[in-house]
């Protein structure tokens, strides 16, 4: 099975989108996720990234949050099942680093990623 492939509105390139198959000793994410998106791109990186990450049909967006003071957005995602996300998320066209982060007291059962694009 390989990888299928979504062209994102207004971005003009072609993103890879992982199928989120569990992989045998990777780390599974299940239920909400926040990641914490920076880029040094221009904001088509940013949306090719959203537009990627919302074709994948194991994940649902559930908000999305402009963060100036880092550059970036942060995403609330509703993983279906349980799905490697980490390796997942590095697959994908544009992202140069994927690693975890701290969670937060207000949203103590919430994991975080932290991704960087290019």
């Amino acid at each position: 099975a390989g990888s299928p492939t979504e062209t994102g509105p207004g971005v003009g390139r072609r993103v890879r989108v992982a199928t989120g198959a569990p992989v045998p000793g990777v780390e599974n994410f299940e239920g909400t996720v926040k990641l914490v998106v920076t880029t040094t791109g221009t904001i088509k990186e940013m949306i090719g990234f959203v537009d990627a990450v919302r074709a994948n049909h194991q994940i649902r967006i559930l908000r999305m949050v402009s963060n100036p003071k880092r550059g970036g957005v942060d995403v609330w995602l509703r993983l279906r099942a349980p799905i490697p996300l980490r390796t997942t998320i590095q697959s994908m066209t544009g992202v140069s680093k994927v690693e975890p982060g701290d969670r937060t007291e207000s949203e103590p059962d919430t994991s975080v990623l932290k991704v960087s694009l290019d």
